[in-house]
């Protein structure tokens, strides 16, 4: 809500508060839809990162299915760390939109 300064001084002082804090607690939404959406892409990026690198070592190993069978595992567990850490975040975005 746009409202100039000539405007904004001729309300009383309890609606200029409270127009105040509307817009702080907007600024501080906006901060954290940023910090996750950077979270997202970050994550996003690693992923993308952790798939080629498993992608170019399928591609290199040989007919011998021992190292495949560890590169699933270790996709596996990056994947899960993954996912953790965008569940804590969410978590913590939950609970701090809470307070």
């Amino acid at each position: 809500m746009c409202v100039d300064a000539a405007k904004r001084r001729q309300l009383p002082a309890w609606i200029r508060e409270g127009l105040e804090k509307m817009e702080r607690e907007k600024q501080r939404q906006m901060e954290r839809d940023r910090q996750l959406q950077d979270a997202i892409s970050a994550k996003k990026l690693q992923e993308e990162e952790e798939r080629d690198a498993v992608h170019e070592m399928n591609e290199d190993s040989s007919a011998d299915r021992g190292p495949t069978t560890a590169v699933k595992s270790r996709f596996v567990r990056t994947t899960f760390h993954i996912l953790l850490g965008i569940t804590t975040l969410l978590f913590w975005l939950i609970c701090n939109l809470a307070s």
